[in-house]
């Protein structure tokens, strides 16, 4: 099958080309901003598929209550939380109940009495909530399942290595977002291993399921800032107070905060819980637009595969023409570490048959192989077309791409020397091309500037290895003990680029150098 378009080969900054994505950056911002730039991508490619973009949509929004899903905006609830427990504590201290003391307020020596009740208030419910406890249940079972629950969270405490001065339901929960963040399942299993002492595999899903639903997530940021709340008026009672009625309430914390240890601690732990329901939120967003795609996905394609190769560029018509042998090499090379291979040669495809995808990476011909599961780079030689070589590309990454390409040119245009010393050849492309240890891949033109620069110093098909290697240390490339000379490397590329007409390479057809229609047959004299 023809794929008609020209092979994308459009030069980018640097020596090298086909970066998916910027290079990402330290600490959570980059993280954040990876993980935002994934999602806009999945979903811009989510376009292809409207009716699975209709679905996942609506997917979403009925998912929005369910455990794993967004349940709303994370970050959003958080501060719902703190907001409400503000509310809902200046309400209790204004009520004509609340009145112990002159001037209708609650006397400062009651105000930690008030928190240590709500906070105890927010518990209970949490536990009711999580243990399963229902209306129609008498007192006798309810206690029962709370007090078995209760027993569960201190061996969670101790095996899960909480901290046991605070609530163990608001560091659980950090724990399993973080898996939802990580994509594992490290902590859930955990926490899972610690039920089953207690609890059927059943009532342990059911438990995961009420644990992890809007109204609990609620409650458990109330148990929280409840503790957090009891520790800054403990320290403080008369800037706890005030607090409470400020009517912007993060300039006061960003005023007073330098006055309470108690406050700046609580004010890194909601800036920390921020940054993890951001994280949290992005990995849903995420997880739900992989999981739409995998089901626009053709074939067997995974999610994690197909969104990678989207992501590197390809259309999604071109996984849909991979046939099951195709698909099986598709994931084979990925699962080595070949996405970003893969990426470039499917997005500049040139053919599709039974048996092989072929395409062009860095404007060399590779194929993927479906029986051998293998990407091949065809080797050119320049000297007879008819003995073109294929060359297993192992590892199929960048690095063991330039490898192999570097020892097919030497063997291939007859240079013993360069396609026998790895190094040394290494050396010399890197001056052209790059960095052969990244997992960039190298630009057209750099790959050429190597060719042309071999051919025309060192012509095709010399008499052996010890006279190409005599050349390359009379012209000062290889020292006395056979290292590459880099700054007369520098010397020979800036003449090269100056001198040699500019889109040549002196390997393919007729040129105005050799003349020859057939190869240029520069021979090693003529050089």
């Amino acid at each position: 099958m023809d794929f008609g378009d020209a092979p994308n080969t459009a030069p980018s900054l640097g020596n090298k080309e086909n970066e998916p994505l910027e290079e990402e950056q330290e600490g959570l911002s980059g993280l954040l901003g990876e993980q935002a730039k994934r999602v806009e991508k999945i979903q811009s490619n989510l376009d292809a598929f409207p009716e699975v973009q209709n679905r996942a949509s609506t997917s979403s929004e009925t998912k929005s209550d369910r455990p794993g899903g967004l349940g709303g905006l994370e970050i959003g609830r958080s501060r719902l939380a703190w907001d409400s427990w503000r509310t809902r504590y200046n309400n209790k201290v204004d009520s004509p109940d609340a009145t112990l003391g002159q001037g209708n307020e609650m006397p400062r020596d009651k105000h930690g009495e008030a928190i240590e009740r709500d906070t105890e208030n927010d518990r209970t419910k949490c536990h009711k909530g999580i243990s399963g406890v229902e209306e129609s249940d008498s007192s006798e079972v309810a206690k029962q399942k709370v007090d078995e629950f209760k027993k569960a969270l201190e061996r969670l405490t101790v095996e899960m290595g909480l901290d046991p001065s605070k609530d163990p339901l608001p560091q659980l929960n950090d724990k399993l977002k973080e898996d939802k963040i990580n994509k594992t399942t490290e902590n859930r299993d955990k926490i899972r291993s610690v039920l089953r002492e207690s609890y059927s595999e059943q009532e342990i899903e059911d438990i995961f399921a009420r644990f992890e639903n809007k109204e609990t997530q609620q409650d458990i940021e109330m148990v929280r800032i409840g503790e957090w709340m009891l520790r800054v008026n403990d320290e403080d009672p008369e800037l706890f107070g005030k607090m409470m009625r400020a009517k912007d309430i993060d300039a006061f914390i960003e005023e007073h905060k330098k006055e309470s240890a108690a406050l700046r601690e609580f004010w890194r732990d909601q800036q920390r819980v921020n940054e993890l329901n951001e994280k949290y939120q992005q990995a849903v967003q995420l997880e739900h637009a992989e999981s739409a795609l995998q089901e626009a996905a053709p074939g067997a394609l995974s999610a994690a595969t197909t969104v990678l190769l989207l992501e590197f560029g390809v259309n999604s018509d071109v996984l849909s023409q991979l046939p099951p042998e195709g698909v099986s090499a598709v994931e084979s090379v990925v699962g080595r570490g070949g996405g970003r291979m893969l990426g470039a040669l499917l997005a500049n495809g040139v053919s599709l048959d039974s048996e092989a995808f072929t395409g062009q990476v860095s404007g060399q011909f590779v194929s993927l192989d479906f029986a051998e599961g293998d990407l091949f780079l065809t080797g050119e030689n320049a000297a007879d077309r008819g003995n073109q070589s294929e060359y297993r590309i192992d590892p199929p990454t960048p690095a063991g791409f330039e490898k192999v390409l570097i020892h097919s040119i030497g063997e291939q245009n007859r240079m013993p020397f360069i396609a026998n010393h790895g190094a040394q050849a290494r050396a010399m492309y890197e001056e052209f091309a790059g960095s052969t240890e990244d997992e960039a891949l190298p630009r057209q033109e750099g790959i050429d500037g190597f060719r042309n620069f071999l051919v025309l110093l060192i012509g095709e098909g010399g008499p052996g290895e010890a006279e190409e290697e005599e050349r390359l240390r009379d012209l000062g490339i290889l020292d006395a003990h056979g290292t590459v000379n880099r700054s007369r490397m520098q010397l020979f590329r800036q003449a090269l680029e100056k001198y040699v007409p500019n889109g040549l390479v002196m390997h393919e057809g007729e040129s105005p150098v050799t003349g020859s229609p057939e190869s240029p047959g520069f021979a090693f004299e003529d050089a």
